[in-house]
Order: C-alpha cells, then sequence, then structure tokens
C-alpha cells in the first residue's frame, strides 16, 4: 500500500508506524464524526482518552468534556427537531498524521452536509486532533 493511500499526503512513512495503526487512528476520527452526527454521547465517550488533561475547545479533563457533550447533545437534539435539521454527511478525509510512539497529531478535512427545513447546505473545514495509545487503543486527548 503506498503513502497516499494511507493519507500521508505530507509526510513520509515512518519507522514502526504500521498501516493497520494508521486505519485505526482513522477510524477513530471518523467514529467521532459518526457520534457527533447521531448526537451520540455514548459515540463520543468510546473515542475520547477519560483522563483529567485531556482538552476540547474551553473544558478541560473528562468530567467537565463529558458534561459539555452530554448538555449540547441534549440542546441540540431539541433544535434539531424543532427546526427539522437531518445531518445527511458528516465525514473525514484528506488525513495529515504524524506518530511519535503513543502520540499522534492528525490534521484532516471534516466534510458536512446537511437539510434545514427541507433547505440544504454544506460546509468544509480542516480539523486538528492529538491521540494517545492507552491500553492499545487510540483515544482522542484534544481538539
Amino acid at each position: 500500500m503506498d503513502t497516499k493511500t494511507l493519507g500521508f499526503h505530507n509526510f513520509p512513512p515512518y519507522p514502526g508506524v504500521e498501516p493497520r495503526g494508521i486505519l485505526l487512528i482513522k477510524k477513530v476520527i471518523q467514529a467521532q464524526l459518526d457520534a457527533a452526527k447521531a448526537l451520540s454521547y455514548e459515540g463520543e465517550a468510546a473515542v475520547w482518552a477519560h483522563r483529567p488533561y485531556i482538552v476540547r475547545y474551553e473544558a478541560v479533563g473528562w468530567d467537565s468534556i463529558s458534561v459539555y457533550y452530554q448538555e449540547t447533545f441534549k440542546e441540540r437534539k431539541e433544535t434539531f427537531e424543532r427546526d427539522n435539521i437531518k445531518w445527511t454527511v458528516f465525514k473525514a478525509s484528506n488525513f495529515d498524521i504524524y506518530v511519535n510512539g503513543n502520540f499522534a497529531s492528525v490534521f484532516h478535512d471534516q466534510q458536512w452536509e446537511r437539510t434545514v427545513n427541507g433547505e440544504e447546505s454544506n460546509g468544509d473545514i480542516r480539523e486538528l486532533k492529538y491521540l494517545e495509545k492507552i491500553d492499545g487503543e487510540w483515544k482522542i486527548i484534544a481538539q
């Protein structure tokens, strides 16, 4: 498999980083987007490290991030129902991944499409996330 297929657009392959590890990192990133699309607290909880040092924008530590997702998803479910909002696409692509031992930085494009009261809209942003391998699993530690 070549480096483009793995998503290394700006970086060469690194010694000790096997293709399977890169694919597992990509799966974590997409799983988070799937959780956000579904407004799933359980999905977010599955991909984040439950540690006091993790950061999500203004929230620090799993306890704060956990509360953020619970409150935000509750509000969004009400808003989405009221305004008939439906996510149709929420995906990650164009990965630039750097792995150093048990830490990884991941730049990726994030595309979304949705309908609001029947009108379509879409967007594309570039995201940066940091992951840590904990007990053999990649988990998000910063976004």
